[in-house]
């Protein structure tokens, strides 16, 4: 009786906590949407220093060096995001670049943008970033809503599970 009693209590918090879930899921929209922005004026920055370095190396044959990379960024505004806070990294340098690209080819550079705790890349070779700017792929089903639902529905079998279990002689 009193094991049935425990997995019940259990049963309840993890539905309670899945109910709490729902919501957060459930309302998420906003806050993705914000990080979606975020993400897009970074991409803008990946993609401005992108075409002066490609530019760059049109004019001298060459990769700009650390002295003149810094030149470019030191003219780029304040504020955030900006060009000021991007590196320039060979491919094999950016060591916590979590995401798979392609093997890079002669010439190739990664921008790096520190964000916070982490960094986000550009890979000049694909011309792509490890920046998300897909709505769908922050939701388990492709949407705050559906993930909320989904939460829901844990939830509520969850409680009723727990309430079976709880009344159950």
């Amino acid at each position: 009786m009193l094991f049935r009693r425990v997995l019940a209590a259990a049963a309840a918090l993890l539905g309670a906590l899945a109910a709490a879930m729902a919501v957060v899921w459930g309302t998420s929209d906003q806050r993705i949407e914000q990080t979606i922005a975020e993400g897009a004026r970074i991409d803008a920055v990946f993609r401005s220093a992108a075409a002066w370095i490609d530019d760059f190396r049109r004019r001298e044959r060459r990769l700009p060096s650390a002295a003149e990379f810094d030149g470019w960024k030191a003219m780029q505004p304040h504020g955030a995001p900006s060009g000021r806070h991007l590196a320039l990294v060979p491919p094999g340098d950016a060591g916590d670049l979590k995401r798979p690209f392609a093997a890079a080819p002669p010439g190739a550079y990664v921008l790096a943008y520190r964000h916070g705790d982490w960094s986000e890349y550009y890979a000049s070779w694909i011309k792509a970033s490890t920046l998300v700017l897909d709505k769908r792929s922050f939701h388990l089903t492709g949407s705050g809503l559906g993930d909320g639902a989904l939460a829901a529905a844990v939830a509520a079998a969850l409680l009723f599970i727990a309430a079976r279990m709880w009344r159950k002689p």
